[in-house]
């Protein structure tokens, strides 16, 4: 069940990023998600001995957030992205250099420009 659970929605997370869908940041999202609960699920059901979670179950319930997080900034950055695709071209021609530098700052692979950068 873990294996599956688990190991499943983070390969098919890892794939559809990989591959360039735009499923892939909600896929992400998900993974992050199910590695918490999974997680916080184990070690309310298991008693261990010494009681308490152990240090790598710390760690993964620490990164399921941070997956998490970080799939949720690239949404909003390509939700940025359409928001400025609709407006007046005049923004486009102001603005674009500013979005030209956050793109480089950020080396996103898969936020395409609106227009090319120079």
């Amino acid at each position: 069940m873990l294996a599956i659970a688990v190991g499943g929605s983070a390969l098919i997370a890892t794939v559809t990023v990989f591959t360039g869908r735009e499923v892939g940041v909600l896929a992400s999202m998900a993974a992050g998600l199910i590695m918490v609960g999974s997680i916080a699920v184990e070690v309310v059901t298991l008693k261990q001995v010494p009681p308490g979670p152990t240090w790598v179950e710390g760690l993964y319930f620490g990164l399921g957030p941070v997956v998490f997080g970080l799939a949720t900034s690239l949404w909003r950055a390509a939700d940025r992205r359409h928001h400025v695709q609709t407006r007046h071209s005049s923004h486009m021609q102001t603005y674009g250099h500013l979005w030209c530098a956050m793109l480089r700052s950020t080396s996103s692979a898969f936020i395409d420009p609106p227009f090319r950068c120079r």
